[in-house]
This record gives C-alpha cells, structure tokens and sequence, in this order.
C-alpha cells in the first residue's frame, strides 16, 4: 500500500511540475480513452482543450470489439434482418461557449451527419472526502447525476481544472477517470500535453469547419423528432429498399434509448 500511494505522489508531483510551467501561449492538450458498452462495445479516442473561456472537445472513429455484420439471421424464426449503421463513422465534433452558455455537438440524423444546439447544463458534483489512487493519480471520487445516469469521477486536485470529456464540467481539478453506475459509458486519461497557440487554432478551426455548413437542430427538438421515428430509421439511406426475403425489426409502441442520455430536464417526472 505505501509503494502504491509513492507511485501516486510521483505522479501528483508530476503533474504539479507540468502545470507549474509558465505556458501562457499554451494549450493544455487532454487525452482519454473512451468506452462505450451500449450495444456492440467500441473504444476510441478523445480530445479535450480549452482555448478563451470556450471548451473543445472531439473524437477518433470508433473501433468495435466485435465485427459488426451488415445482416443477421435468426435461425428460430428462419429469418433475416438488418443490423443498421447510422452514416459514416468519423468521430464526434462539439464545443461549449461558456460565455454564452450553449453547447453544440455533431449527432447523426438517419445517414446524415447534423448539429445540435443546446444550454450548457449546470452540473453539480458532491466530492468524497477519501482519497484514492486512480489511472496513477492521487484522486478524491466526486458523483453526480445527469441525464438519466449516475456518474463517479475520480479527480486530481493538483491543478485546478474545470473541464472534462463530452459534456463534463465543474470539477475542481482534473478528472482522471468517469465512469456511470452501470459500467456502460467511461473515458480514461490516457495523456496530457501542451499545444502551441498555432496548433490550437487549427484545432479550433478544424473542429468549427466540421459543424459550420451542417442542418442545426434544438436538442428539445432532435430528441423528440428521433423518438418518434425511432432513430430516424426512415433517413437512413436505402433502408426501406430492401429485397422481399429480408423484413425490418417489429415496431414498439415505446422507444428505449439505450444511448448515453437516457432522460433530459424537460421530461422529469414523464417517463
């Protein structure tokens, strides 16, 4: 247990010493490694900086853990069905302007990539008071709920940071791991570096040229449109057009999201 907690004061010193650097034409440059098991499993990469009170935030493609076919056959009923991929697998694309409190991210709309548009939600998180060792790092856990989850964060408090990954933010330090109660959503630190004012801007210009020319949505108004028809299905190129041996999934009267927002604050207390 001591050479445990060794590790991690190296590690705390580590990070104090990178931040203690004098970086004023900097970027401190955020990687995780995300895991997402809501459905097929998938990992990937992503990205977090924050550039003049506006934080930025992408992703790598996703890598499955399993081949994803494009049909299935179900040998009970002695029938096909469709596996559907909704359009193409670049990544995600999103930045919170803090100043104005709005938060804009890439969603898929049937095959095609849109933004949505949203408030900045407040999130509150309660700190635990016991410390732990976590990714390296000397860490308290903080909780939270959000969007139908419950979330622990461990977080570094070597450095006063207030961001995290996706849509995270009011820390009061770094968070290092995030995990939900169900083990099915978690980003892990993987690296932390600094970014000179040139590469931010390209950043920053890559990610905003991603969502310039694209539909924008309300999310009040994309949630709503995409439970009633079930994930856009009737967008998704050629998914109608099918031969007569295959047949789409029955309908239920119901959708269940099985994404990472299960419920929003507009319908607390409805579902």
């Amino acid at each position: 247990m001591k050479k445990i907690f060794l590790i991690a004061f190296y590690f705390s010193l580590s990070l104090t010493s990178l931040f203690g650097q004098k970086n004023e034409d900097k970027t401190l440059f955020i990687t995780y490694k995300i895991t997402y098991k809501l459905g097929k499993e998938l990992t990937k990469e992503g990205y977090l900086f924050v550039h003049e009170g506006t934080k930025y935030f992408f992703t790598s493609r996703s890598y499955f853990k399993e081949e994803i076919k494009k049909y299935s056959f179900n040998e009970a009923k002695n029938e096909h069905a469709i596996n559907i991929m909704q359009g193409e697998n670049l990544g995600e694309y999103a930045y919170s302007d803090f100043e104005n409190s709005l938060h804009y991210a890439t969603r898929l709309k049937g095959s095609r990539t849109i933004k949505t548009k949203e408030s900045i939600s407040n999130i509150t998180w309660e700190k635990s008071n016991d410390s732990i060792v976590s990714q390296k790092y000397h860490c308290y856990p903080y909780v939270t709920s959000f969007r139908g989850r419950t979330y622990t964060a461990h977080v570094s408090d070597s450095v006063k940071y207030n961001y995290g990954p996706w849509k995270f933010h009011s820390f009061k330090g770094l968070p290092v791991f995030i995990e939900d109660s169900k083990k099915q959503v978690r980003w892990e630190l993987t690296n932390l570096t600094y970014i000179d004012r040139t590469k931010t801007l390209e950043y920053i210009s890559f990610i905003k040229n991603r969502l310039e020319n694209l539909e924008e949505m309300e999310l009040k108004n994309y949630v709503e449109r995409y439970d009633q028809t079930r994930g856009y299905r009737h967008l998704i190129d050629n998914y109608p057009k099918l031969p007569d041996d295959f047949q789409k999934e029955k309908s239920k009267k119901q959708i269940t999201r099985t994404g990472i927002e299960l419920e929003y604050e507009w319908e607390k207390g409805k579902l």
